[in-house]
């Protein structure tokens, strides 16, 4: 194979594992019995932890987003 036919099939399998990807973050999935959320919103509820009450500022450290990702959770 070609170095451009190597590189081409790299990016396809590339751009089929990000819509892989995106299509696994934008479902719902069980991560506890009747409780369906999107992948964002766990990572989210583990973030707070328990009966914790942390700023916004803190929850966007935590998470690596920006305080409007936050809010928009």
């Amino acid at each position: 194979m070609e170095r451009v036919e190597l590189i081409r099939t790299l990016m396809e399998e590339k751009r089929r594992g990000m819509e892989a990807y995106e299509r696994y973050l934008n479902e719902k999935h069980l991560y506890a019995p009747g409780m369906m959320l999107y992948m964002r919103e766990a990572h989210f509820l583990t973030a707070v932890g328990p009966g914790g009450e942390p700023t916004v500022s803190e929850l966007a450290a935590r998470l690596g987003v920006t305080h409007g990702a936050v809010s928009q959770l």
